[in-house]
């Protein structure tokens, strides 16, 4: 299946962008009357029939809807320092979209190297990868957001009732537990992932004071993005048992 994004069908505008008219009739060269498969980012699946092959603009009648299409039951939100290599930021980007995280937040911490992110590039990544696994859902790609900034924001911790720190633990009378242990499939779940020089004994305890669980996330250290992917991935395993 072809993927198209479309978030104007939300405002029952039926072309598509520029970018993506060129690559369903230019690239793809389909023609006036083809049926192609559109999402708009928002749990919508729907089927298309082309009624003007424009190369800028093409336009479409609506043949059918599937609304929430394969939507979640649960929220995952990852909020992680970007990487000093960009690159491996945006990998984890590409990945997370594939596995089923649906909000990210490039978190800025005392320890984050990389501040500045191109969030053009990044929305495409997102939209690209969306689109490349057949999903109808596009992450919400958060503004980028300090510790503080987040830790204050009361009204989305409570989204997420269920809150948890990877971090490396050396107090081995208290040993973390492990996600897999911690977590309770069905409930919306946030993850704070550190850069790569881990959080700061300040930034510990002000999550835990804001009841975020220390979790382990196994024995061996995990790159950042790295260990983003592991905690996306046990989420949706956990809740696809």
């Amino acid at each position: 299946m072809q993927l198209f994004y479309a978030p104007d069908i939300l405002q029952n505008k039926f072309v598509l962008n520029e970018e993506e008219s060129k690559h369903c009739i230019q690239v793809l060269r389909h023609r006036q009357d083809d049926e192609i498969n559109l999402t708009d980012g928002k749990g919508g699946l729907y089927t298309a029939r082309i009624t003007d092959a424009n190369v800028r603009k093409c336009m479409y009648t609506i043949v059918d809807a599937q609304p929430n299409y394969h939507k979640p039951a649960y929220q995952l939100l990852i909020a992680v320092a970007p990487t000093k290599n960009v690159a491996r930021f945006e990998w984890f980007l590409e990945k997370a979209t594939e596995i089923g995280a649906t909000d990210i937040v490039p978190l800025i911490t005392q320890r984050t190297e990389r501040q500045n992110l191109r969030t053009d590039r990044l929305e495409k990544i997102l939209v690209s990868a969306m689109k490349q696994c057949i999903t109808a859902y596009l992450p919400t790609l958060h503004p980028a957001t300090t510790f503080k900034q987040l830790m204050g924001n009361t009204q989305l911790l409570q989204q997420y009732p269920m809150r948890y720190l990877p971090h490396l633990n050396d107090d081995a009378q208290n040993p973390s537990r492990h996600l897999k242990n911690a977590y309770t499939p069905g409930n919306n779940a946030m993850l704070l992932i550190g850069p790569e020089g881990d959080f700061t004994p300040d930034e510990v305890k002000t999550a835990l004071d804001k009841q975020f669980i220390p979790i382990t996330l196994g024995k061996s250290r995990l790159r950042t993005e790295t260990a983003a992917i592991v905690c996306c991935h046990a989420i949706r395993f956990m809740n696809e048992q």
